[in-house]
């Protein structure tokens, strides 16, 4: 059955319909039946309804913040003309963003019409579902009669909501479901998201001093940044890696950029590292207060005595790229007893298996060349019975009580 719905100039609503008889032709059913004899849409005197029209759900439009962590959301409401006695008391747009949002800045959020003029409407908020309202009274309606209502603004994200990671995704962006309807349909909820960006991660950069022609690769990223920080408290933040490596070949101030990165996200960020580019220097760091050999068991035997522990490291730096170095010792004060006044032993020194005697005049005992800025070399680290300064005592040399001497250390260039 074909049917056509019509109202005419009365504002009567009537119904036609045509019939197919068994040879497939149409048989107009001429009789019209007026279905709104007792129920009008319009008065008779004027063209008002004399029925509620709904209000149609609002809409949300998507939203993307690339620039602060804020989300922002554009609702639209269409609005109709009614019958004056027909406008509701009051009439609210809801929408909600749950607890991702914190909801402390409602004067922010701006009503205007389809002429981009202000709407004055009240707002208020449900502390326990998180529902933002704006509501129109009858008069403001009455007055926007078929008009567009534009609801725009922006809530700070709360960084400290458990659920906000679960929103995040490889986008980069935090994806936040907004829900829109309004009190004349409330079941009539229009879903939507606003998206906002998560930032990079910041960091505190630590000045670096490096070495004409060294290489950012003798740079650890992780001692070059410090106070790393996340907009999520939950998160962690690591040093990845130097940006582009590089050689510092030319004296003076530059920088290096070190790539950060969140746990949770997997979102970078850089933090640029002050470095100043230096000749450098051979230094030698720290000498030993003291050199115990312990305490040594009289033998008939010839003994090679190993150092059991020093006060202090032997330790040499040599910061110039491409210096090198040599290290000799000197006996200034040869091992004597305190009581008896008497020498013992032979200091001598173990180098690759070779046996170097110590004595009043220097003895070159390692050579060495660019050790870096990070840390000295430590010398006295590897002495042991093979390796290092050893004392020999001869049969029959030793005497019951403690000795003592004085050994002077001397770095320089080694010459070209």
């Amino acid at each position: 059955m074909d049917y056509n719905i019509l109202y005419n100039s009365t504002q009567h609503l009537f119904l036609s319909a045509s019939l197919q008889d068994n040879n497939g032709d149409y048989v107009p059913y001429v009789r019209y039946v007026d279905y709104l004899s007792y129920h009008k849409l319009f008065s008779a005197s004027s063209s008002d309804m004399v029925m509620q029209i709904p209000y149609a759900p609002p809409s949300t439009k998507v939203e993307k913040n690339e620039k602060t962590v804020k989300a922002n959301f554009n609702i639209d409401q269409t609005l109709v003309a009614q019958n004056p006695s027909f406008y509701p008391n009051d009439f609210s747009v809801n929408f909600s963003m749950g607890d991702l949002v914190k909801a402390n800045s409602l004067y922010s959020i701006q009503v205007i019409d389809k002429d981009q003029r202000a709407v004055q409407v009240s707002r208020s908020s449900d502390a326990n579902t998180g529902t933002i309202s704006i509501t129109a009274n009858k008069s403001v309606l009455s007055q926007l009669a078929n008009n567009q209502l534009s609801i725009t603004g922006s809530f700070d994200l709360n960084t400290d909501a458990p659920d906000l990671i679960n929103t995040f995704q490889s986008d980069g962006f935090f994806h936040i479901p907004i829900e829109v309807a309004n009190s004349d349909q409330p079941d009539m909820k229009v879903k939507g998201e606003t998206l906002v960006k998560m930032p990079p991660p910041t960091g505190t950069p630590i000045s670096q001093v490096v070495s004409l022609h060294s290489s950012s690769d003798e740079l650890n990223p992780d001692d070059l940044v410090t106070d790393l920080k996340s907009i999520l408290p939950q998160d962690k933040i690591k040093a990845v890696a130097i940006k582009e490596p590089r050689k510092f070949e030319q004296l003076g101030s530059t920088s290096v950029d070190v790539v950060i990165e969140s746990e949770l996200t997997h979102v970078q960020g850089i933090v640029t590292v002050p470095v100043e580019v230096k000749t450098g220097d051979l230094q030698l760091k720290n000498v030993p207060q003291s050199i115990d050999f312990g305490t040594v068991l009289i033998s008939s035997a010839l003994q090679d005595v190993p150092v059991k522990k020093t006060i202090n490291n032997l330790a040499v730096q040599e910061t110039r790229y491409f210096g090198k170095w040599e290290l000799g010792a000197t006996v200034s004060k040869p091992i004597t007893g305190k009581v008896s006044k008497k020498t013992l032993g032979n200091l001598f020194y173990l180098s690759s298996g070779e046996k170097r005697p110590l004595s009043n005049e220097l003895q070159i005992l390692e050579t060495g060349g660019y050790t870096g800025r990070k840390e000295p070399l430590d010398i006295s680290k590897t002495w042991n019975k093979e390796n290092g300064l050893i004392l020999e005592i001869k049969q029959g040399e030793a005497l019951r009580e403690a000795y003592q001497g004085e050994i002077t250390w001397t770095l320089r260039d080694a010459p070209i």
